[in-house]
């Protein structure tokens, strides 16, 4: 089990620095595999928060409509 600096270390080396899976294996002497598959998990929680996000600024977007037409208001959205 890699403690959570490992990961930190992982995922920067790989979004940061631009290093390959396998240069990363090779520095950290940790098998590509394991790599991989903390990398996949990155990126699958990344993409979740980001659905939240755009999500969220939409609901946002409704709601100041909402408002600004209840209360005679021009915001100019598109």
């Amino acid at each position: 089990m890699l403690k959570l600096i490992d990961k930190q270390k992982i995922i920067l080396m790989y979004t940061n620095q631009g290093k390959s899976q396998r240069q990363i294996s090779r520095e950290l002497k940790i098998d590509r595999k394991t790599i991989r598959r903390y990398l996949r998990g990155y990126d699958k929680k990344k993409n979740e928060l980001l659905k939240i996000k755009k999500s969220r600024g939409a609901m946002f977007i409704t709601l100041a409509k909402d408002y600004a037409r209840k209360n005679n208001i021009n915001l100019n959205f598109k």
